[in-house]
């Protein structure tokens, strides 16, 4: 599958929205940062093949992991169909065009997108409508839905079909379908968005009264208490769901979305509505969430306020503020319009109301966070949003705030923190991983470079949140903060964080001793992203010398003949590495098992000053390594090179070329002892008369070789790499 293109920065245009003035020195480490991602309403999904499809996600979830986002809210149950595999629901027309239709070849989308947003760190809330059955009068339902099997329970409302919220039998249905999802899928979450009771059309009742003649009395409403039933029945649906799922998995999180306006200040006796002029949640739809809130129903709440600040009858600011003095349990995050972002700044219009909502969001008491809408948009960098975000809002990870009214305890610390080659590796500990509740849900990597005193609570030295158990360094070097560059004495703090996003305390910290430069990482990440060197490969590993020869093309007819077999000439070689450093590195090729490995390095041993039997100790550890782990390899140890001090290039060599000599000599020794085929090809490139010194007119800078020292090389191999 191809990889996506990373999101164009447009700078300019960018830098006329942040006008930030130091604002992501607030960045907290703590803050919910979702998207929601619907499908309702969105057919060209069902236009695409799956490879399209499942790289559409892929595209969408790298440019929410780089925009700084850690959830995704993914609609699954739009009408009363399924975005995964159901057998209580038939497969939505949003996947394959006609309900019901399973797509072929098969896949399933949602365990799809679980674990592509753990892979990256994140989490994923699964979206479901509870009572929306139809979207357009021209929706036709599928043979077998159980709207055939019991149409009573249903309700046509304008165009459109409705589960009807009064009848407990749809509520025991509704549960049902959602205590399924929860038993069967990895979801961190649930989440209701504001279609409860339909929005109203004007003139027209919602069609529930023999639902209400037939269970209103006993539930204690009598005619003058209608609307306060129905609140009562979506209270009902919400409470069983809630405890439900939490008997399943203790963890799991329930999240509601409401339309912005819970109620306006002039529709409640003792005002204690919002100053707003708007259609009301509680009296249009019939949702009491503050009720669900209070009473622990539901772990989250989302109001959608998409309107502008200084809206006339729904100002952003008024109603952020009536949200936070309201909430005092559970989380709140803000559900942000990506659209109204770029509305102008009411006391600064040349810039946008972007900086003031976000920081009205952090700033304000009770808030843990926002989420956008529409996800897809950040993807397409609307408005220049996702640009602002990466750059400043949203610079560094965050951390999902603690549900500590689910769970407060902090799991341990990791064990055995160690490196392995440039993979740093853990354990969690036992007895943790064996608790559902305590075994890590993430792991999470801190970076401190040399000098900087450890403090895990800034964001800034998060490099990456993962469920793996171990973190490969060249990754740091691709980190957007260049300022953390990597380095000895640099250190490494892994923590864990369990399902509730407690995270340990005392964690195990790893510190680097070798000085490998950052250039050194990045190579290593370029070998990462090509294909793993397997058993029909032949390898050149090395440094700067073995790098700088592009092996594929410098033996053409060897390499097509390689694959044909499936195999490649692999280009091992970085620049500035030593024989510990190849050490450290050898796991791809040990593991891959090449069939041949053409190996050199020594000069920047040399100059490091170490002896000659030193810098021979340590390419035999390189050697005895793969004939252990390999053995199957065929090994072939070139001699070093001669340099040519006469450049003046390289001061660390000066006075050292005699030890070039004495290092092939206990080389050529260790090769005879070990069966190594050992080339001595080092006098092809000296001066006739002086074997220390390298020929000026094969080499740019008197240590490596210009395009003839290449081919010199190139022909003194041939017959071994040929053979």
């Amino acid at each position: 599958m191809k990889r996506p293109n990373m999101i164009k920065l447009y700078a300019l245009a960018a830098s006329l929205l942040l006008s930030v003035c130091g604002f992501s020195n607030s960045i907290p480490k703590a803050e919910f940062r979702g998207a929601w991602l619907h499908i309702v309403g969105n057919k060209s999904l069902a236009t695409m093949s799956t490879a399209q499809l499942q790289e559409k996600f892929i595209n969408t979830f790298d440019s929410l992991q780089m925009a700084g986002c850690n959830a995704v809210i993914f609609q699954v149950r739009p009408c009363a169909d399924a975005f995964y595999d159901s057998e209580l629901e038939p497969w939505t027309r949003y996947l394959t065009g006609v309900q019901g239709q399973a797509p072929d070849p098969y896949w399933d989308p949602l365990q799809f997108a679980i674990d592509e947003c753990h892979k990256r760190g994140m989490e994923l809330h699964a979206w479901c409508n509870p009572y929306r059955v139809t979207l357009e009068e021209s929706d036709t339902l599928c043979k077998g839905h159980f709207y055939y099997k019991h149409k009573e329970l249903f309700v046509k409302y304008g165009d459109k079909i409705f589960f009807n919220p009064g009848e407990p039998l749809c509520r025991k249905f509704v549960t049902k379908v959602m205590v399924d999802l929860v038993k069967r899928y990895d979801i961190d979450a649930l989440h209701f968005d504001d279609y409860f009771y339909p929005y109203p059309i004007a003139g027209k009742e919602f069609d529930d009264q023999k639902a209400f003649e037939k269970y209103g009395a006993k539930q204690g409403f009598d005619a003058q208490h209608k609307d306060d039933w129905r609140r009562d029945n979506v209270t009902l649906l919400i409470k069983q769901i809630s405890k439900e799922i939490k008997q399943i998995k203790p963890w799991i999180r329930f999240g509601i979305s409401p339309f912005g306006i819970h109620r306006n200040k002039k529709d409640t006796p003792d005002g204690s509505g919002s100053d707003t002029n708007g259609l009301s949640n509680y009296h249009a739809l019939f949702a009491d969430v503050p009720l669900w809130i209070e009473k622990g129903y539901v772990d989250y709440n989302v109001p959608q306020l998409y309107w502008e600040i200084g809206h006339p009858r729904a100002d952003y600011d008024v109603l952020i503020r009536w949200w936070s003095r309201t909430s005092h349990r559970g989380h709140l995050y803000i559900g942000q319009n990506v659209g109204s972002l770029s509305k102008p700044d009411l006391d600064n219009p040349s810039t946008t109301q972007m900086r003031r909502k976000i920081e009205l969001s952090r700033t304000l008491p009770n808030i843990h966070g926002n989420v956008w809408w529409p996800g897809w948009s950040l993807s397409r960098n609307a408005g220049y949003a996702t640009d602002s975000l990466i750059q400043t809002y949203q610079k560094y990870p965050a951390l999902i705030p603690p549900y500590s009214d689910i769970d407060n305890i902090k799991p341990m610390p990791v064990e055995n923190l160690r490196k392995e080659g440039y993979l740093l590796r853990w354990n969690q500990q036992r007895k943790e991983a064996s608790d559902p509740m305590q075994r890590a849900h993430f792991y999470v990597i801190y970076h401190f470079p040399a000098g900087t005193d450890i403090d895990i609570s800034n964001s800034r030295y998060i490099v990456k949140i993962t469920r793996d158990s171990e973190f490969s360094i060249a990754e740091n070097c691709n980190h957007k903060d260049k300022s953390l560059n990597h380095g000895k004495g640099s250190r490494y703090v892994v923590s864990v964080v369990d399902r509730c996003w407690n995270e340990s305390e005392n964690n195990a910290v790893w510190e680097e001793k070798k000085g490998y430069s950052d250039w050194y990482y990045s190579r290593l990440e370029e070998f990462s992203s090509e294909i793993p060197v397997d058993s029909k490969d032949i390898v050149f590993l090395g440094n700067s010398l073995t790098q700088g020869g592009k092996w594929d093309e410098l033996f053409p007819e060897i390499q097509a003949e390689l694959e044909k077999r499936g195999g490649a000439i692999r280009n091992r070689g970085i620049i500035g590495d030593t024989a510990d450093g190849i050490y450290d590195r050898l796991d791809e090729i040990v593991e891959g098992k090449p069939f041949k490995l053409f190996f050199l390095t020594g000069a920047n041993d040399i100059s490091h000053n170490l002896s000659a039997d030193t810098i021979a100790a340590r390419i035999e550890k390189v050697v005895e390594r793969v004939q252990r782990e390999s053995p199957d390899t065929k090994i072939y140890l070139q001699s070093v090179f001669p340099f040519n001090e006469s450049f003046k290039r390289y001061k660390a060599l000066n006075g050292k070329t005699h030890v070039v000599c004495e290092v092939n000599e206990i080389l050529k020794e260790m090769c005879r002892r070990r069966g190594v085929e050992y080339l001595d090809i080092h006098d092809l490139f000296a001066e006739k008369g002086n074997r220390e010194v390298m020929r000026a007119e094969i080499s740019p800078d008197g240590l490596h070789l210009n395009s003839k020292g290449y081919e010199i090389w190139v022909e003194a191999i041939r017959k071994y790499v040929a053979e």
